[in-house]
């Protein structure tokens, strides 16, 4: 018989079956292989980038702080006022007191004006009309309301008497120490002892235009918003407090049954604060209020409505990834209005965060992987771990 015969005869043959198993398993060697690259690229796909603001900056006459950013079709005049007057600079209650009268005095004139308070400032938040007689009138009736409110006793009284304190006063006041401007120190006592002319001195000293950052947006030439805030905030008769924020204290925590409250001091490294706000967005975006990041002049709060536990780190790729998208779009779309352009720009302005700051934050977004993120988690999360363990 012919050798080459045999040779052709005994050749091995693979069924369609085997070659597809043979297939799989090669492809699947490779996968292995190229997986961390693969999840590496997973956590640093291309985020949308967000288009560079087109602001004017200024200080008024009378001394604020101006950001103004022309919006074309803006159907409302949007000004956003943040005074540097919040409780911190109040151990007894006026700005809790004036924030309550000024919001009452508002909504009995129906202005379309919000205002409320934190530890920093006390905040109005306006939309006004586009129309010239209407605006003028509007502006008139602001002006008065933060020139020459009517701090009415009865007004007074009624703040007085609906006053409930928070539950979570006491562990704030654990959190910083009674002694610090942040730790919250209004009682019934303290705020039925002030009278109206001690609010009226704190307004005099506190809602003063040298202590005030503003936003405005509308579709509007720079040169008639100059003339607007002009209007809106003549130089004050009275002296400005020159009261300080607290000093910032280092990290701690405080906590409750239900309720932990971590305190982040300002951090020299820029890139490290902003990967401790890129973290608690993701946490934010996956746990809804069971999670809050509040920003502070003086220190930060992180507040965590249940125990922190292993579900907090349980983050693969893919959801790495859904989010950094789910976040860069978020604050990219905050430009995408009027209304969130003034309030993104009051946050800007208030905080003394730079005009590129988005795309500081969506550059430390594209580089934020799962490791950065187990870093920065464990890094927030380090002082409740060990006093669990202790």
């Amino acid at each position: 018989m012919d050798p080459l015969a045999l040779m052709d005869e005994y050749q091995p043959r693979f069924s369609r079956n085997s070659l597809n198993i043979l297939m799989l398993a090669t492809l699947g060697l490779i996968v292995l292989f190229n997986l961390p690259q693969l999840m590496a690229q997973r956590d640093h796909a291309v985020l949308p980038k967000p288009a560079p603001l087109n602001l004017n900056t200024w200080r008024t006459d009378s001394g604020a702080e101006v950001w103004f950013a022309p919006y074309i079709g803006a159907e409302s005049v949007h000004i956003e006022l943040w005074y540097t007057a919040g409780s911190q600079f109040s151990r007894h209650g006026e700005t809790l007191l004036l924030t309550e009268l000024l919001a009452a005095q508002a909504k009995r004139q129906k202005l379309p004006i919000r205002v409320r308070s934190d530890q920093d400032f006390i905040q109005i938040r306006t939309q006004f009309s586009r129309q010239p007689t209407v605006l003028k009138k509007q502006i008139e009736a602001l002006k008065s309301l933060i020139y020459f409110p009517a701090l009415s006793a009865n007004d007074i009284e009624q703040v007085r008497t609906s006053y409930l304190p928070a539950a979570s006063d006491e562990l704030r006041s654990q959190l910083y120490g009674k002694d610090h401007q942040y730790s919250t120190s209004v009682t019934l006592d303290s705020l039925g002892a002030l009278t109206r002319a001690d609010i009226q001195k704190f307004h005099h000293k506190h809602l003063h235009p040298n202590r005030l950052h503003v936003a405005l947006v509308a579709d509007l030439p720079a040169n008639a918003a100059r003339v607007l805030l002009e209007r809106l905030l003549p130089v004050s008769p009275h002296a400005p407090s020159i009261k300080q924020t607290a000093q910032s204290l280092a990290q701690s925590h405080a906590r409750s049954e239900n309720l932990v409250l971590l305190n982040w001091p300002p951090l020299q490294d820029h890139q490290m604060d902003i990967d401790m706000a890129v973290s608690a967005a993701i946490l934010k975006s996956h746990y809804g209020d069971l999670v809050n990041w509040y920003p502070g002049l003086s220190n930060s709060l992180f507040q965590l409505q249940s125990k922190p536990d292993q579900r907090f780190e349980d983050l693969d790729a893919k959801s790495m990834l859904t989010t950094k998208r789910q976040l860069a779009l978020k604050w990219i779309r905050q430009t995408h209005a009027a209304d969130s352009l003034s309030r993104y720009l009051i946050h800007l302005n208030a905080y003394g965060l730079p005009q590129d700051y988005m795309h500081k934050q969506i550059e430390r977004l594209q580089e934020f992987d799962r490791g950065r993120w187990q870093q920065v988690l464990n890094t927030l999360l380090a002082p409740v771990v060990m006093a669990d363990n202790s």
